[in-house]
């Protein structure tokens, strides 16, 4: 049996709970964002780096969720906080290259 996949009203109310303090609205919410995550990361970094890049980013959401405003959008600012820890990375990158050994 599987479930559907919650729509974008639903996505904001639960982000809207879990930035109020309603740890229960964590795992739904990370359920739906976690591959969205994913993608975003494959198309950005290598792909041996793309799981780490995406739960690094749903951590942050937990994490900053008090930064949510309750009322807006979900999904500009976890695609924010997404493309944010993909230029981390990526910078990281770019710095270590840069490095002679």
């Amino acid at each position: 049996m599987s479930t559907r996949a919650p729509n974008e009203a639903e996505l904001d109310a639960l982000m809207a709970r879990l930035a109020e303090g309603d740890r229960a609205a964590f795992a739904p919410l990370f359920q739906a964002l976690h591959p969205r995550a994913v993608r975003v990361a494959r198309l950005r970094v290598d792909p041996h780096k793309a799981m780490d890049v995406a739960q690094t980013a749903m951590l942050k959401v937990f994490s900053r969720a008090s930064e949510f405003e309750p009322g807006r959008p979900v999904l500009p600012w976890f695609y924010a906080v997404v493309a944010n820890e993909v230029r981390a990375v990526t910078r990281g990158a770019m710095v270590r290259a840069q490095v002679p050994l």
